[in-house]
Formats: structure tokens, C-alpha cells, sequence
């Protein structure tokens, strides 16, 4: 609840690191709790001149909430729309560690009939290659463990990450 008071104070005033790592927690927690899938959602919504990384999360959650609807029109409908911010962000900012970290985790976990892998072998390249010169101590952690755990690393990778 803290960390959604946090972000609504900063909704209006454009997203600070602090607003960022408030959102980056709401959306790690939105991935297992449909509540907080949309109540991030909601607040997302409510953010006007959003930022090109508030942008990107606006789009992963909206892909989240695929996750937790019923209908199969649905999911896809959310699935899609949301795909559509994640790769409007990427566009503006391309070498953002964060938005291609956050499509590579989507990616990682979307299913396959949905078609949306074809930057897998790219991103976890980016993400290898970049993670050491991440500052943001929380950011840089999650793309670790989201590359350990789930990136299917070859030795030669898990290697560089050392």
C-alpha cells in the first residue's frame, strides 16, 4: 500500500528514480497477484505525459492482465494492446536496458501461438552485454536473476555474466 501511495503522489508530477523502483515493485508483484496486476494498471492509467519508461510498464501490465482474464478475446485483446506500448517505448528508446529487459522477460514467458519471441536471442544478448554498467543496484539484481533463472544460458554466457 506504501509503495502505491508513493507512486499516485508522483502520477502527476513525472516519474523520479524513486517513482521508478516504486513502479518496477508493484510490476514484480503484479506478475503473482492479479489485485496488484490491476491496481498497477489503474495507476498507470491515471499518469499523463508519461515518460518512455512509465510508457513500457504501462504496456507489460496491460500484457499482464492477459495473464488473469477470463475470456480468451480477452487476454488477447490485453495482450496485444499492451504489446503495442512495450514496442512504442522500444522504438524511442532502443538501448533502454530496462524496456528490452522487460520485453525479454515477457517474451520469455509468452506463449508460443502468440508469436512474440523474435527478439529473444537479441535482448538476451543486449542484456548480457549491459547489465555490468547498470547503476540502479534493484534493476541490475532483477536482470541477473532473470537471466540465471530463466534465460537458458549457454556456459560460455553464464560466463560473462561473472
Amino acid at each position: 500500500m506504501k509503495l502505491l501511495i508513493l507512486f499516485l503522489f508522483g502520477v502527476f508530477t513525472g516519474a523520479n528514480n524513486q517513482e521508478i523502483a516504486s513502479i518496477r515493485e508493484q510490476y514484480h508483484q503484479a506478475i503473482y497477484e492479479e489485485k496488484a496486476a490491476v491496481d498497477l494498471s489503474k495507476a498507470m492509467g491515471l499518469i499523463q505525459n508519461k515518460s518512455t519508461l512509465e510508457l513500457a510498464y504501462q504496456g507489460a501490465t496491460q500484457m499482464l492482465l492477459a495473464k488473469y482474464a477470463f475470456l480468451p478475446n480477452q487476454k488477447y485483446s490485453n495482450f496485444i494492446s499492451g504489446k503495442a506500448l512495450l514496442e512504442q517505448a522500444i522504438l524511442k528508446e532502443p538501448s533502454n536496458i530496462e524496456l528490452i529487459y522487460l520485453r525479454y522477460g515477457i517474451q520469455l514467458n509468452a506463449p508460443s501461438f502468440l508469436s512474440y519471441q523474435q527478439n529473444l536471442e537479441a535482448d538476451k544478448m543486449f542484456l548480457i552485454e549491459h547489465v555490468k554498467a547498470v547503476a540502479d543496484k534493484d534493476l541490475h539484481k532483477r536482470i541477473l536473476v532473470l537471466l540465471l533463472a530463466q534465460g537458458k544460458l549457454t556456459d560460455a554466457e553464464r560466463k560473462l555474466l561473472q
